[in-house]
């Protein structure tokens, strides 16, 4: 049985790593433990995991936005918006470089 398979392997880093500026931009969500990085040119969500920053997709991540009751989201979608809309900002300069 052949199955087709979109899924890509979740990224994985050290907390110093992935908060290191010239490993790409990144952003905290609110008051939480996730947060947005441009790595790689490709943004994603991780949720910061005692000393490792893990990647999660963007269903996990709205998934848990929307049933949290411990962590405030309020707000976090404009946040995400703007992160998002600079990261492409910061592609296409780096394409047309």
């Amino acid at each position: 049985m052949t199955r087709k398979n979109n899924r890509r392997r979740c990224r994985s880093y050290p907390v110093a790593k992935f908060t290191d500026p010239t490993t790409g931009a990144f952003c905290r969500i609110n008051n939480t433990p996730w947060y947005l990085k441009n790595l790689d040119h490709i943004p994603g969500y991780f949720l910061q995991m005692d000393d490792q920053m893990r990647e999660m997709t963007e269903d996990c991540f709205k998934a848990t936005a929307a049933r949290s009751s411990e962590f405030d989201f309020t707000g976090g979608q404009k946040q995400i918006d703007q992160f998002m809309q600079e990261a492409k900002n910061e592609n296409q300069q780096i394409q047309s470089s």
